[in-house]
């Protein structure tokens, strides 16, 4: 059924919610939505429980125009979704929040090669430690926004050396039970 909506759809923006095609989106329908949407410059795909990074692979390859883009508690993702969105994107908003299987190796490819980044969530990334946050020190002088609510591994020394080496940019992060912008 998808497959036949999908040979006139030219759209620039989706947003998948539940429960309409979220819970059936995997490895099959996230490559064909690719393949007739070649001018995509945003999606939202958040809680897709069954992405893998091999479709987030396919859907990076096909959809050059990509620069805004939501996987928030996609739990299968891992580094290697980070490095191919590198691959063949410029990103300027991602949101990679509740993702788990994230590390700093991943982090430290995405800093590199996205510093144009404007926005990042990395909210609720236990893996995150202050190495990520010194690659961005180094690397990200665009990144105007960065969340890193829950980040534990994540120090105030390092923030602190981010917002040293850019003045402008808003972070979120949970200090006690309140969650504050610096």
């Amino acid at each position: 059924r998808v497959a036949l909506r999908l040979e006139r759809l030219h759209a620039a923006h989706i947003v998948l919610e539940k429960p309409v095609l979220l819970l059936e989106l995997n490895d099959a329908a996230l490559p064909l939505l690719a393949a007739h949407c070649k001018r995509l410059q945003a999606i939202a795909l958040s809680g897709c429980a069954h992405l893998t990074d091999d479709t987030l692979h396919k859907l990076a390859s096909q959809c050059p125009h990509l620069q805004r883009v939501r996987l928030a508690r996609c739990k299968r993702l891992t580094d290697k979704s980070l490095c191919s969105l590198a691959d063949y994107l410029w990103l300027e908003d991602l949101d990679f929040s509740g993702n788990n299987r994230i590390t700093d190796d991943g982090i430290e490819v995405l800093a590199v090669e996205f510093s144009g980044l404007i926005t990042l969530n990395l909210a609720d990334c236990a893996k995150l430690t202050d190495k990520s946050i010194v690659t961005f020190s180094r690397h990200s002088r665009a990144l105007a926004e960065l969340n890193v609510i829950n980040c534990r591994g994540i120090t105030d020394k390092a923030l602190a050396l981010l917002r040293a080496a850019n003045h402008r940019l808003k972070i979120l992060r949970k200090k006690g039970d309140e969650v504050r912008a610096e």
